[in-house]
């Protein structure tokens, strides 16, 4: 057994200090993240008081990953806007889109009336197609707002910008609900 001189027990005193500030330093990220995650549930839309809605953690396939692999395969990103009409009678504040042009000859008739309503956009951004960012805007019939998702952010939309920030240049993969 070692004799319990001042310099060991000072010595002791400082290790058992340091691992103390350690651990409690470590609670407190902890404490901190729980705090953070308990705030972005609270700012999701919730509906009618079911669950709070979970953004998707998975990723969105890549623009170039097959065609990057393909010679003489070149990818290019087009810059465009959607332009799509307003209806401030549609819940939306977007008129339906009629895509009977979309479909062939023969059709069944039911689908040649149909008219759709957009109900989710994922925007891309990013200079080229095979980096940047994805961010997506959802209509929720819940709360009748069109959010945006945008990482760990969920914000609302403001009800006299939605053509241009739902529908603005970077607009990707469109979701339409058939009437």
């Amino acid at each position: 057994p070692k004799e319990m001189t001042p310099e060991l027990v000072e010595t002791k005193y400082d290790e058992l200090s340091r691992h103390t500030e350690r651990e409690r330093m470590q609670h407190l990220r902890r404490l901190d993240r729980l705090r953070v995650e308990r705030n972005r549930q609270l700012a999701l839309p919730h509906g009618d008081g079911g669950p709070p809605l979970r953004r998707w953690g998975g990723r969105l396939p890549s623009f170039g990953r097959g065609a990057a692999g393909f010679h003489g395969v070149r990818c290019v990103k087009v810059e465009a806007s959607l332009v799509h009409r307003l209806d401030p009678s549609s819940p939306t504040g977007l008129a339906k889109l009629d895509l009977r042009n979309c479909f062939a000859q023969g059709s069944p008739e039911d689908v040649e009336a149909a008219k759709y309503r957009l109900v989710a956009v994922i925007h891309h951004l990013g200079g080229t197609p095979f980096s940047g960012h994805y961010i997506a805007y959802c209509w929720s019939d819940a709360t009748g707002a069109w959010w945006k998702f945008n990482d760990g952010s969920v914000t609302q939309c403001k009800k006299d910008n939605i053509c241009n920030e739902v529908l603005g240049s970077g607009a990707y993969v469109l979701f339409l609900e058939k009437e």
